[in-house]
């Protein structure tokens, strides 16, 4: 199998396993569903699930990983995240239900909203440690509040985006994206 099929392979069990936990968690509730349950649904074993996920709040967010590597990869951390959040709204307008389904189960499930947080997190110190890298003059602060611009923005405007409806239009993420660079390079005095 060469490492591309190999990749895909793992992409598409990842997003099964992602698919399968939001469908039974909003049907029947974040405490009334199982791994297993999760993992009889997209077809794999427990075992599998645990190969992707530690939690089922994990799967919920069951996308992440590859944009992470993307972060931590890349030698500028903002054009990385702006192409990611543009592939992003790809998907969102591909499967705009999917994207929403997440954010609600988030707000409404603690555990999934804790895992939530951490996605974020672990995306901020990925940017953080890009922006330090990137820009040496810039203070620790600076970097800081860099990271967190970068990675909240996508998710501030999806948010807002929820709480109007999710209107067919979409979420307005090249003017969060805009708006994101703008501060950003001030910041960082680029």
């Amino acid at each position: 199998m060469t490492e591309g099929l190999r990749e895909r392979k793992k992409s598409e069990t990842r997003r099964a396993l992602m698919h399968a936990a939001l469908e039974l968690v909003t049907q029947r509730g974040y405490d009334n569903v199982t791994v297993d349950e999760i993992a009889a649904a997209a077809n794999v074993s427990t075992r599998t699930f645990f190969r992707y996920f530690e939690h089922k709040a994990d799967a919920i967010y069951g996308q992440q990983q590859p944009q992470l590597e993307a972060i931590l990869e890349s030698e500028d951390v903002l054009a990385a995240g702006e192409r990611l959040v543009r592939e992003f709204a790809e998907r969102l307008a591909a499967d705009p239900d999917l994207y929403a389904t997440q954010v609600r189960l988030g707000l409404a499930y603690p555990p999934v909203r804790t895992r939530r947080i951490e996605v974020f997190q672990s995306f901020q110190d990925a940017a953080y440690a890009g922006f330090r890298r990137e820009s040496p003059n810039a203070s620790t602060l600076e970097c800081h509040l860099a990271a967190i611009i970068t990675v909240q923005m996508p998710f501030a405007v999806l948010e807002a985006w929820i709480e109007a409806g999710a209107p067919a239009s979409g979420p307005a993420l090249e003017e969060g994206l805009t708006l994101a660079r703008r501060q950003v390079e001030a910041l960082l005095g680029r």
